[in-house]
């Protein structure tokens, strides 16, 4: 046993933790940083407006936007992992062209496959470490994120008050005249409230209403100088039931207030699932519709099957038979594949209709789960393809190459996963973008191997 990992010591010493790989590892970490840093912040540009607009206009306390933002980051280094491969590899690889190093690897004879071996190590563990990133982390950040989302998405009834329009709020309809804003606060006037399921009315001169920052589901509405009117239902002596509307006046008031939040904060989403729990939501989705599907399948072969026993009997019973009988019985047969023909494709229409109600979605958001950490060993290898064709490489160059990079890449992934939850393309299009960029760095090795 210790001479075994004797061995494998030494073999992953020669082949991954020589001289030249660690050399390309200490080029490789500060430019794959940068191009995290790049990434992340571009990705980000878009939501720190919504977050601004959370603190601003909807009244956000800051600490809730900041859990916000930090429940959101593994969100965008889900993006920004892969995608900083493209930056951290060109300019790594321009590094050593600058200085002439790829040459003067060549001329010693080292072969090119040896050159990006050290780029293709990092590139595979960065896509295992990405998939476990993504299933582990990001999930339930994801749905952090959502639930506090929802809640202060709940509290904009507070906030969107409107004079003479009726507000929902957790059940009651509230209206009032005027509002005027007093210090920091916004109070009511002429206030009616109607509470439908308590059986009442309430109207205030005045009055405020509050949400609880720590739980926005709550709400406090306190009044000032107004009457409630209810009705109660009691039991008369005769054992009738009677109602009796009592009207009390009070000078203040306050009642507590629950509201339901957004369905994001109860149920999961596949941005939320982790692997095991959306493979099981596709299973249950769709486990009647592929029952069908199979039997229909097998239907489809019977018949098929059928067609091939047809012509093979028809072959047996045309022996002997003169040209008019053959004639008769090919045209009889005929008739009898045209109707099975037409079985089959009753059976690839109802089979289409059946695959339309799978959860389309969920299956390709399945495949993304695959697909993006992969992403990173595919820019790995497309990046050190290109790195040995180019002479020299800047690094504003290579920030512009590996932007027009991302840019291509994720515009074409969104329209082929638009066309696979459509239905138009099959599952495995989910793989279309990585295979058509795996197949472009295959293309320009192989070139470089043929020099």
């Amino acid at each position: 046993m210790k001479k075994l990992l004797l061995k494998l010591g030494r073999f992953i010493k020669r082949n991954f933790l020589s001289k030249y790989d660690l050399y390309f590892y200490k080029e490789l970490l500060p430019n794959y940083l940068l191009g995290l840093m790049f990434f992340t912040f571009l990705i980000m540009l878009n939501e720190l407006f919504f977050l601004a607009k959370y603190y601003f206009e909807y009244n956000v306390p800051f600490n809730q936007v900041m859990v916000l933002l930090f429940n959101l980051m593994p969100f965008l280094l889900s993006f920004s992992i892969p995608f900083a491969v493209l930056p951290g590899f060109l300019l790594t690889m321009g590094r050593l062209s600058m200085d002439s190093e790829v040459i003067a690897l060549k001329s010693c004879g080292v072969s090119a496959g040896r050159i990006i071996r050290p780029g293709m190590t990092v590139g595979v563990l960065i896509a295992i470490f990405a998939f476990f990133f993504k299933d582990n982390i990001e999930m339930p950040a994801n749905m952090n994120y959502l639930q506090l989302k929802a809640k202060i998405m709940s509290q904009k009834p507070a906030v969107e008050l409107m004079e003479n329009q009726f507000l929902e709020l957790g059940g009651f309809k509230l209206n009032f005249s005027r509002m005027e804003q007093e210090g920091e606060w916004q109070v009511l006037y002429d206030i009616h409230l109607i509470d439908i399921a308590g059986r009442r009315t309430i109207e205030a001169e005045k009055g405020r209403i509050f949400s609880d920052p720590e739980d926005p589901t709550h709400y406090i509405l306190k009044f000032m100088n107004g009457s409630i009117s209810e009705v109660n239902t009691s039991l008369s002596d005769q054992g009738q039931k009677e109602e009796h509307l009592f009207i009390s006046s009070f000078k203040y008031l306050a009642i507590n207030r629950f509201i339901e939040l957004p369905q994001e904060f109860y149920n999961k989403s596949p941005d939320t699932m982790s692997l095991d729990e959306l493979k099981k939501d596709i299973d249950e989705r769709s486990k009647g519709i592929w029952e069908t599907i199979i039997v229909q399948e097998k239907e489809k072969e019977r018949l098929k099957k059928s067609i091939d026993e047809l012509w093979k009997n028809y072959q047996k019973e045309i022996t002997n038979l003169k040209p008019d009988q053959i004639e008769a019985k090919k045209n009889s047969y005929k008739l009898t594949e045209q109707g099975l023909n037409v079985n089959i494709k009753q059976i690839e229409q109802i089979i289409d209709n059946y695959k339309k109600g799978l959860p389309a979605f969920q299956m390709m958001k399945y495949h993304e789960k695959f697909s993006m950490p992969v992403a990173a060993f595919v820019f790995a290898f497309i990046c050190l393809s290109f790195g040995l064709f180019k002479p020299r490489s800047g690094r504003n160059e290579g920030l512009e190459i590996s932007l027009l990079i991302m840019l291509f890449f994720y515009g074409f992934k969104v329209f082929v996963d638009d066309l696979v939850v459509k239905q138009t393309i099959p599952l495995f299009g989910a793989w279309i973008p990585d295979f058509i960029f795996l197949g472009i760095g295959s293309y320009m090795f192989a070139k470089k191997i043929r020099e």
